[in-house]
């Protein structure tokens, strides 16, 4: 069975749904339903909405739908309609349209069918002594099948004959202006198979500090007809910590969040990115003790799962998962933009988010002789051995050394670079003299890339810092600080 649910809990940067497709119909380029409260607001008259689903033939359709006033409509009456058997090529489909009149207290029910702007109405069913009230939410539902339309709104029964074919099932606010919402929309069906185009899990690992690792399974179906769905289960952290009976809140990790969580694919049909949540993921370590705290916070439970309906879906597309913030509470960690991106289910990149313009990367060798000291019969040496080998620890007579690589995507032919190295506390010791070597390592994502090889031989103990510009002219458009 084919499901579709859309609670409009989750948008993208602009309130709008990730579920539906606006029919470009008009001149306006902002969007013609946004998303407030959880409920779906028609911003102009006339707009058409489609679900991201497969073509359907057979189907049930459930949803509340409520008014911010009767009236809000010219004449004191508001109209809606829901599409289905439509082609969005021939623009030709039948239609269910809902009228309500405020001053008679009528409810009309009326079935088209249409070719273009030409509509012939099939038949009209009207309902008396109808009161709808502003502020509320009603249920309506509707069924095509076995060659007839049917269903309920507010109590009140419609039923059509129909003969109808298979196609895009959809949203409008007729010609209402505003004051129309949609919330809680299902649809299921029986017409449409799928096959699992994409399954892989992803081990997002902590670079800055922690102790576990996060882990993504995300599984994608292709159906029939061409659309995509993607689920994902998100696992790990401070929450999958070893459950322990704390009699105290005890000075320890205690809980990570995770601020605009995404998933996002570079490839042929890049995706915008795409939200696990709107604000703050929070997941609590599982103890007695925090029960409370997890409850103060609304924490969130794990396993975390999600869906997104697509249109499309590049299978050889790089994977990415990112965040604008992290933060652990107890051994107090936090750190700003990041984007972990994935070839397969290998990581191949961490670090600034590969849809800003200027990216810069400090990356120091993997052998350093840190690395060689740890011992392998530890508990968790693997652990161990990958935060040695991806930060900047050098030992007293060792060289440091850097590879620092500038990512530019505006303007890379006037671009300019300067690194410094600073003390501990950011005091400025000598300007790095440094190589340029045009690299293509991430032309695919649309950068013109430099490498810089940095020796600064072997340095007095101590904490420093190297510091990197990227200039245009003489305006500094992005800098990258790293500690070692």
């Amino acid at each position: 069975m084919y499901t579709f649910i859309e609670d409009f809990s989750v948008v993208n940067d602009n309130n709008v749904p990730y579920s539906l497709a606006e029919e470009n119909i008009h001149t306006y380029t902002n969007p013609s339903g946004i998303v407030e409260n959880n409920r779906l607001f028609f911003a102009r008259e006339g707009a058409r909405l489609f679900f991201k689903t497969p073509a359907l033939e057979n189907f049930s359709l459930k949803c509340k739908i409520g008014f911010v006033s009767p009236a809000a409509a010219f004449e004191k009456h508001i109209s809606w309609a829901f599409y289905f058997d439509y082609s969005p090529q021939l623009r030709a489909g039948k239609k269910l349209c809902l009228s309500y009149f405020e001053e008679t207290s009528e409810l009309k029910f009326q079935l088209y069918s249409f070719d273009g702007k030409k509509a012939t109405l099939l038949c009209e069913q009207t309902s008396d002594g109808i009161t709808l009230n502003g502020n509320e939410m009603y249920d309506f539902e509707l069924s095509v099948n076995s060659g007839k339309c049917f269903g309920t709104f507010e109590n009140t029964d419609f039923s059509f004959k129909c003969e109808n074919n298979k196609g895009k099932i959809g949203i409008s606010n007729a010609e209402s202006i505003k004051g129309l919402l949609f919330s809680d929309i299902s649809v299921e069906s029986n017409d449409s198979d799928s096959v699992i185009v994409s399954d892989k899990k992803y081990t997002i690992p902590y670079y800055d500090g922690g102790s576990e690792n996060y882990y993504l399974q995300v599984t994608v179906k292709k159906f029939d007809g061409g659309t995509y769905e993607l689920s994902y289960e998100l696992t790990g952290g401070a929450y999958s910590r070893k459950t322990k009976d704390y009699k105290m809140v005890i000075w320890s990790v205690q809980y990570d969040i995770i601020k605009n969580a995404y998933i996002k694919f570079y490839g042929k049909n890049n995706t915008d990115k795409l939200y696990l949540k709107n604000g703050e993921l929070c997941f609590v370590e599982q103890n007695e003790a925090l029960k409370d705290t997890e409850l103060a916070l609304n924490g969130d439970q794990m396993p975390y799962r999600g869906r997104f309906y697509l249109e499309n879906f590049d299978e050889n597309a790089d994977f990415a998962f990112g965040y604008e913030m992290f933060r652990r509470l107890g051994n107090e960690l936090q750190e700003g933009k990041r984007e972990y991106v994935y070839r397969g289910e290998n990581l191949i990149y961490s670090g600034s988010p590969l849809y800003e313009d200027y990216i810069i990367t400090t990356e120091s060798p993997k052998e350093k002789k840190i690395a060689s000291l740890i011992p392998k019969d530890i508990d968790r040496y693997e652990n161990a051995l990958f935060h040695a080998q991806n930060n900047h620890y050098f030992m007293d007579g060792e060289e440091a050394v850097f590879k620092i690589t500038t990512h530019i995507r505006k303007n890379p032919e006037i671009a300019d670079f300067n690194i410094v190295l600073l003390d501990a506390f950011f005091n400025e010791i000598k300007t790095v003299p440094c190589d340029k070597i045009q690299t293509e390592s991430f032309a695919q994502y649309g950068f013109t890339s430099f490498e810089h090889n940095i020796n600064l031989g072997i340095m007095d103990q101590g904490v420093y810092h190297i510091k990197t510009d990227i200039l245009c002219g003489n305006k500094v458009v992005c800098t990258h600080t790293s500690a070692f």
